[in-house]
């Protein structure tokens, strides 16, 4: 649970301080998110306090307190947020072996038999909720690797019910391509009707005959609306995911330079769980 005490930001003694009553927090509401407070009190809170608190958890910062003032275990919290930026840092084995079988994303298990390389990490659904996920990498060619990350069907709403629970769909696919020197030289989160780098249209095969009712190991690409799309069990649409290898500070991959093994150095990302 994340817990802020704000010993440090209670109400001062200050004379020249702007004070700011129940009906000014309710201006405040559309910057802060969300303000939970009892409009039958008439105590005073500093707007230095609410400055302070934007400089440490943004704009979306949610407040709740009691009678309209902080008390002594005031709690200050970010809404539940989904994924929606995954950024990571790798270095990929150049001997590694080009791979000759189709990638099978209908599990974890079978996706790390037909991949060179993969990862398991967290991301977050909508609710604020951690889902196990991973990504796999498979080589095609000395400067081409492809990458597929995997969540289990069961965490959207639009998986097929008569599918394995377990079984995994796909929710980013596309090319990594890379200088002679192993650097990178271009990322692209495929989508159907662009070309791919091995002009074979290899992906297509992962979309999906049905978005509504999704099967293992498919896409989850909406064909009709012609984007990307999870829909979380809540309902919610997500319409995007971005997948970050380099354009981030803290973000990098490359193919490896000889006898360097498969490496994994972390990875960040924007979802924020739940408060318990």
């Amino acid at each position: 649970m994340l817990n802020f005490i704000l010993s440090s930001l209670l109400i001062s003694q200050s004379s020249a301080a702007q004070l700011m009553t129940c009906e000014d927090f309710k201006a405040e509401e559309a910057q802060l998110g969300k303000i939970e407070m009892n409009d039958k009190s008439s105590h005073q809170v500093e707007s230095q306090m609410l400055t302070q608190i934007r400089s440490l958890f943004g704009d979306k910062a949610v407040l709740s307190f009691n009678n309209c003032k902080f008390e002594k275990a005031a709690v200050v919290y970010l809404a539940p947020k989904a994924s929606e930026l995954l950024a990571f840092s790798f270095i990929l084995p150049v001997a590694a072996k080009s791979s000759t079988a189709m990638f099978d994303g209908t599990s974890f298990a079978k996706a790390t038999g037909t991949s060179n390389n993969n990862k398991d990490f967290k991301m977050i659904n909508d609710v604020g909720e951690e889902l196990s996920a991973g990504i796999y990498f498979r080589k095609r060619t000395s400067h081409l690797w492809e990458y597929y990350i995997l969540i289990q069907g069961k965490t959207v709403s639009n998986y097929d019910p008569d599918e394995p629970p377990d079984a995994t769909v796909i929710i980013s696919i596309g090319s990594l391509l890379f200088e002679t020197d192993g650097a990178l030289s271009a990322v692209r989160a495929w989508k159907p009707g662009e070309s791919e780098p091995n002009e074979d249209n290899f992906f297509n095969r992962y979309l999906p005959t049905d978005f509504g009712k999704l099967k293992a190991g498919e896409y989850s690409y909406n064909t009709t609306e012609s984007q990307f799309s999870i829909i979380w069990k809540s309902g919610a649409l997500q319409s995007g995911l971005a997948i970050d290898f380099g354009q981030m500070p803290l973000s990098s991959i490359r193919v490896a330079e000889s006898g360097e093994a498969f490496q994994y150095s972390g990875m960040a990302q924007d979802g924020r769980k739940k408060i318990e």
